[in-house]
């Protein structure tokens, strides 16, 4: 049986409250100065950017504060959608702004766009790169060349070339490490975790390069308190690689990136040794280390 919602007519005084509610909901998603101004301008260079498979490309985000953002303004946060010809958003790149936001105090810093191993490929094509500013409030409005959506401004073009599988490393994923697993969103794809150690050997390399592993130690899982090594006090992340002979070393939850050199040719592996572990009934078995991204940039040359 369908069931619908039947509406009466509402007396002049709910109508009156409705107006009002829908006039606050206004002002709560679309944020500005006091009346409604743009609280800054942004801006990216370059404007164009190549983003390949499975690489990373940087990009400069300018913000010139010019009205305070009020309520909320201390937990901002940057929005950063890369829309396809259909206007649809593929890839998010979102993160908090860098340091506060204080009028007539120009903020500039780098962004990393990329296309993770760890997820499939963008087909290739142009893509626009647009950018915002969000707070519990809302989205504030701001000065930029070109508004494409509610408070979204397009700063740059993103191109995408077609893949180039042949020349990507053989990467074999063994001991300790559990299959890939859905990702958390737009911004990361797909994750793997790691138990109480495991390798990344690389099978192969047609040329050389660097393999970037951004890894989380996470400060709780599942309400879990971490299991550690006899001796141990906080969480440790040795990363050992006979492909440059290198030696990393993470401590603290925290989310960091590793980067290994790999030698054309490849025939080499790298190490991942916790010094810790969660135990817990819903996972296949311990779990300490979880790989986020997984980036290669092939020498020039």
């Amino acid at each position: 049986m369908t069931t619908r919602n039947r509406f009466a007519p509402a007396p002049a005084r709910s109508v009156a409250a409705a107006l009002l509610l829908l006039a606050a909901v206004a002002g709560f998603l679309a944020c500005g100065g006091e009346d409604g101004t743009p609280v800054g301008r942004v801006s990216a260079e370059p404007s164009t950017i190549d983003l390949p498979y499975p690489g990373s490309a940087d990009v400069e985000l300018a913000w010139a504060p010019s009205t305070a953002l009020g309520a909320g303004g201390e937990e901002a946060t940057v929005f950063v959608h890369l829309l396809n010809d259909a206007a649809a958003v593929v890839r998010t790149f979102d993160h908090p702004l860098p340091r506060p936001w204080q009028p007539g105090s120009e903020m500039r810093y780098p962004l990393t766009l990329y296309q993770s191993l760890l997820g499939p490929p963008l087909p290739p094509g142009e893509y626009r790169l647009t950018v915002g500013l969000y707070g519990p409030r809302g989205r504030w409005s701001l000065e930029a060349d070109e508004e494409v959506g509610r408070q979204e401004y397009a700063l740059a073009r993103v191109r995408v070339p077609e893949a180039d599988f042949e020349n990507l490393p053989q990467l074999d994923f063994a001991d300790g490490w559990e299959p890939l697993a859905p990702g958390l969103d737009l911004q990361t794809l797909a994750t793997r975790w790691l138990g109480t150690g495991g390798t990344v050997g690389v099978g192969s390399a047609p040329q050389g390069g660097r393999l970037t592993f951004e890894v989380e130690i996470p400060a709780v899982l599942a309400g879990a308190s971490p299991v550690f090594d006899e001796g141990a006090e906080i969480p440790r992340l040795t990363v050992t690689s006979t492909c440059d002979d290198g030696a990393h070393s993470l401590s603290g939850t925290r989310r960091s990136e590793i980067v290994v050199q790999v030698p054309a040719g490849g025939g080499c592996e790298i190490r991942f040794e916790p010094n810790f572990h969660y135990a817990t009934a819903d996972a296949p078995g311990p779990r300490s280390v979880r790989l986020l991204q997984l980036f290669w940039q092939p020498d020039l040359g």
